[in-house]
């Protein structure tokens, strides 16, 4: 999927990792991220194969990196070229995003991606990324939801301190792995902005910061084999409101809670509203790699019954970025 950012200027040009995005996950994948009536639910199952693998994917764009643990003396100015790597696993109690009326399915999940980056200057405040990346997704259960993905995208990140605005194009490709599943792939126009701020308070120690932005997002869906009625077309246009809170437990331990209000509205008149919460513990090996631990809980209510659904989602993994 993309890059985002939410940067603050002393990580400035860090940038959201692909990875990262493959990353708010299942949870928000999961929030993002469906499920009607049984006999409702069973025939979307049918009708719309890629719909689970979407709702999955759509979840990690829930997740804003906003760069690593900054550990003291403070990290040189990096390069403007980054290698990401990672990979993590990833449980949930709804994998299939059904409804309140369907019995919810667990299942784990294995992610792993690699990506570039590139953050060259264009001028004072503005900076074009442009990333490329590939991962793929391994479930414990249900295989035929296994895919590989290759996403590129670029754009343009402008910063007023405290005030960011960023715009991005993104494309994404997906490969169903099982015989007879629909490949597709995805174009995405995007818009953000927002602030980051930060607060220190008399007698703590360590400063907390706080990001929050608007999101505009358009998603084209090319499904490779559309169905007459459209039920398999997830082109829709998003709305999000979101929040994180970032908090230095200590000089490598740091604690993350985040919040996010989507309104999705899609071409074949299904309109969505999500709401997700997370937390997260991320802890700094070294200035390049970092473990995470993460909980998120979403919950989805849509006009169309089908779609109602709530999902719990928790994992761990590792993440890397290497300048070049």
């Amino acid at each position: 999927m993309t890059i985002g950012y939410g940067l603050d200027k002393r990580q400035r040009p860090s940038c959201l990792g692909t990875w990262q995005r493959l990353g708010l996950a299942l949870a928000g994948i999961i929030g993002v991220w469906g499920g009607t009536e049984t006999a409702i639910a069973q025939s979307n199952a049918v009708e719309s194969p890629s719909d689970e693998v979407q709702q999955l994917l759509d979840g990690f764009a829930d997740e804003p990196d906003i760069g690593p643990i900054q550990l003291a003396p403070p990290i040189p100015e990096p390069s403007i070229f980054r290698f990401l790597v990672g990979v993590e696993y990833r449980g949930t109690d709804n994998v299939n995003f059904d409804n309140f009326v369907t019995s919810p399915q667990s299942d784990g999940i294995v992610l792993g991606n690699i990506g570039f980056v590139a953050t060259p200057a264009i001028a004072e405040r503005a900076r074009l990324v442009a990333s490329i990346s590939g991962g793929l997704a391994r479930f414990s259960d249900q295989t035929d939801l296994d895919f590989n993905r290759i996403s590129g995208s670029v754009g343009i990140n402008w910063d007023f301190d405290p005030t960011f605005v960023r715009v991005a194009l993104q494309a994404q490709n997906i490969d169903r792995i099982a015989d007879g599943a629909s490949d597709y792939d995805d174009f995405a126009l995007q818009f953000q902005l927002g602030q980051n701020r930060d607060f220190q308070y008399a007698n703590f120690p360590r400063r907390t910061s706080v990001s929050y932005f608007y999101q505009l997002r358009a998603v084209f869906h090319q499904p490779a084999d559309e169905l007459p009625d459209g039920s398999n077309d997830l082109s829709r246009v998003s709305n999000s409101f979101n929040v994180l809170l970032r908090h230095p437990i200590t000089s490598r331990l740091q604690g993350r809670l985040g919040y996010r209000l989507a309104l999705d509205s899609y071409t074949n008149d299904r309109t969505d509203t999500r709401n997700r919460v997370s937390g997260e513990l991320r802890y700094a090996l070294s200035r390049d790699f970092n473990l995470r631990g993460f909980v998120s809980y979403t919950n989805n209510e849509s006009n169309n019954n089908a779609f109602r659904f709530d999902a719990l989602s928790y994992g761990v993994g590792i993440r890397a970025g290497f300048s070049l």
